[in-house]
């Protein structure tokens, strides 16, 4: 269910947004043939120094913490490591949810031109 609130809520946070970045972004999603956001993203930030986004999970409860992790280098500016997005355990829908927020703000801290030019430093 999570990765349907992901998909559900990235598409409607690109229909809201008139950011250039994100709409290059969708751009790239519809010429991936990827045929939903949660595996496009995990690939595409990839190549920009987001290793996962994910969801460590509480012990002996259904509860998780979504993080993020980046690599040393990335087109973010983020020093390479695991950044939970929230201090709060959620249940797996709400992780997602977080997720798909995050990484639109996240996209929306670089231009275009930085995407285009970045060179993957796969380590």
């Amino acid at each position: 269910m999570g990765i349907e609130v992901f998909n559900k809520e990235i598409r409607n946070l690109i229909k809201q947004s008139q950011d250039p970045t994100i709409a290059f972004v969708q751009q790239k999603f519809v010429q991936s043939g990827f045929d939903s956001y949660y595996g496009f993203f995990g690939n595409f930030l990839l190549n920009y120094g987001l290793v996962s986004f994910s969801c460590s999970m509480r012990e002996k409860k259904p509860e998780y913490k979504p993080y993020f992790n980046f690599r040393d280098s990335n087109v973010f500016g983020y020093d390479g490591g695991i950044y939970y997005l929230t201090d709060q355990f959620h249940n797996f829908n709400k992780c997602h949810y977080l997720h798909a927020h995050q990484i639109v703000s996240l996209l929306r801290t670089v231009n275009i031109s930085e995407l285009e030019n970045w060179k993957n430093h796969l380590v």
